[in-house]
């Protein structure tokens, strides 16, 4: 009924109304320019131009696509489509992490303002590459709550995630360490719950089949993420992505 859609769909205006913020990213007009440059010229630009510092410095952008995306709503509507960007992807990351932990409206309505107050000096900033980041990890781990719900086909969806992701900002590292680190805990929990069966119950062969089912189910989910690393190769800078990254892991 209409009631019950409102009543779901509620919490999720409310984020939305919340987080509309007027632009002030200190780096919006150098994305603005770089966007710029890219509708110009149909070519990605390579060199530190729009900068005072270290002038022809071969810049290695791992967010260019989110550079062509704020130019492009800024185009159109201005510094108010860049606002409206900003709460839309905001609003997405809540629905998705929402969806993934099964949140009834209650706990919505007590979980919601409670995030919304204690990231607000990260929303205050608008749309930026970050926010990208926290949707796609919102996207992963519903991705993840779809499979361990017997849905194992829906894994290979997080492979072009991590194509799009990568070309749009340079925390996509971060979301290939989490996928693997709840590889490792998910199959660690399998074969621990099947070794506490296994004793208790001293079920050898329903036991030993559940081993051997892990065994390829582990080798399924290693196998997913390793072409989810192949696949954030698929970028404009290519390999040059993971060398920019381990240049700001040595900047203090």
């Amino acid at each position: 009924t209409f009631k019950n859609f409102f009543i779901s769909l509620f919490p999720f205006l409310v984020v939305f109304t919340s987080t509309l913020y007027a632009p002030s990213d200190s780096d919006m007009g150098w994305h603005l320019k770089y966007g710029e440059y890219f509708f110009k010229h149909f070519t990605l630009l390579r060199e530190n131009t729009f900068s005072t510092q270290m002038p022809g410095y071969p810049w290695v952008n791992s967010s260019w696509a989110t550079d062509l995306v704020t130019y492009a709503a800024f185009h159109q509507f201005g510094f108010f489509g860049i606002s409206i960007l900003g709460a839309l992807v905001i609003t997405a990351t809540f629905y998705f992490f929402s969806k993934a932990a099964r949140l009834t409206f209650w706990e919505k309505a007590i979980l919601f303002p409670v995030i919304l107050y204690l990231e607000g000096p990260f929303f205050e900033v608008s749309f930026r590459g970050q926010l990208i980041t926290l949707l796609a990890i919102s996207i992963l781990y519903f991705t993840l709550s779809q499979f361990e719900k017997g849905k194992k086909r829906v894994l290979w969806f997080i492979v072009p995630l991590f194509t799009l992701w990568s070309n749009f900002h340079g925390q996509f590292i971060f979301g290939l360490g989490l996928f693997f680190l709840w590889t490792v805990f998910y199959l660690f929990q399998k074969w621990k719950s099947t070794t506490i069966q296994k004793e208790r119950l001293q079920v050898y062969t329903e036991t030993n089949q559940s081993f051997f089912s892990i065994y390829f189910e582990g080798k399924y989910l290693f196998f997913i993420l390793f072409a989810s690393f192949l696949a954030t190769l698929i970028h404009p800078f290519g390999i040059g992505i993971y060398q920019e990254s381990l240049r700001h892991f040595n900047n203090p």
